[in-house]
C-alpha cells in the first residue's frame, strides 16, 4: 500500500495542483483503501508486508 500511495502521489503532484487539492485527493484514496493496510501489532500473524 505504501508503494501504491507514493506512486500515486508522485503522479498526481503536478506543479499546478494546490496543497489542499493534493491533500483531499490523497486522503480520499487512503480512506477508500484503509482495509488494505497491514499494521505491526500484537496478534497480527500475517507474514506479508
Amino acid at each position: 500500500m505504501e508503494e501504491y500511495l507514493h506512486k500515486t502521489l508522485v503522479d498526481v503532484a503536478t506543479p499546478d495542483i494546490i496543497f489542499e487539492e493534493l491533500y483531499d485527493f490523497m486522503n480520499d484514496l487512503i480512506v477508500k483503501n484503509k482495509n488494505d493496510r497491514v499494521y505491526t501489532e500484537k496478534g497480527n500473524h500475517n507474514i506479508r508486508c
